[in-house]
Formats: C-alpha cells, sequence, structure tokens
C-alpha cells in the first residue's frame, strides 16, 4: 500500500550504462574518505548483533524459554519493531542521537545475554 504512493526514482533520460569496472573504480574512489571508514563500524556491528540474535540468542534463550515455534514469530517482531522504532528515530533532533542509541542497544543485547545466563 505505501509503495503505491511512491514515486520512481529512475531517470527517464537514457544515459550510458557503466561497466562492472567502472562502479568497482567508483567504489574504490570512495576509500580515502574517513567517514566511510567510520561509518563501516556501525554496519560490522549491525551485522554481528543480528547474527548473535538469529544465532546465539535463539538458539540458547528462546527455543528453551518459548519453545522451537516461537522463534520465527520472535524473529518478525524483532523486524517490525525495528521499523517502528527506525521510523520514530526520524524524529530525533540529531542523527548522532540516532546512531548512538543504537550502538546502546546493540551493546544492551550483548549485555543481557552475559547478566541473565539463566538460558545457558
Amino acid at each position: 500500500v505505501v509503495f503505491s504512493f511512491a514515486k520512481p526514482v529512475v531517470s527517464t533520460e537514457p544515459g550510458p550504462t557503466p561497466s562492472l569496472c567502472g562502479k568497482v573504480t567508483s567504489a574504490v574512489s570512495l576509500w580515502p574518505d574517513v567517514k566511510i571508514w567510520l561509518l563501516s563500524f556501525t554496519n560490522l556491528s549491525f551485522g554481528f548483533a543480528s547474527g548473535f540474535m538469529t544465532g546465539y540468542v535463539n538458539a540458547t534463550f528462546t527455543s528453551k524459554q518459548l519453545g522451537t515455534g516461537t522463534v520465527g514469530t520472535l524473529a518478525s517482531v524483532t523486524a517490525l519493531v525495528a521499523a517502528g522504532v527506525s521510523a520514530a528515530f526520524a524524529f530525533l533532533p540529531s542523527k548522532w542521537l540516532a546512531m548512538f542509541l543504537g550502538s546502546v542497544a546493540f551493546f544492551g543485547i550483548a549485555l543481557i545475554c552475559l547478566i541473565d545466563r539463566s538460558g545457558a
């Protein structure tokens, strides 16, 4: 329903299609920019937190406390909560505050698992 109101992003003017080497060269040309390297830690944190939630938390805590049938449900609820929180983060006054709160959430996932060892 939401996508029916979206405008197409594709340009109506035909242009040259960049080659694979051109795309790779464009990506490599961004490497000297420090912001790219600093943002990579956020991507790595998200990847590790997502893998940790899927692999360790669901296997150790969720399946034992709620049953194996609820693992998929909890994964979908996690995605829905993430979508809702990201929509709420749009109203924060600063992007840095959103980044900080996201980092605290990633840290909190691991900290809760370290504190509560009842599932293990």
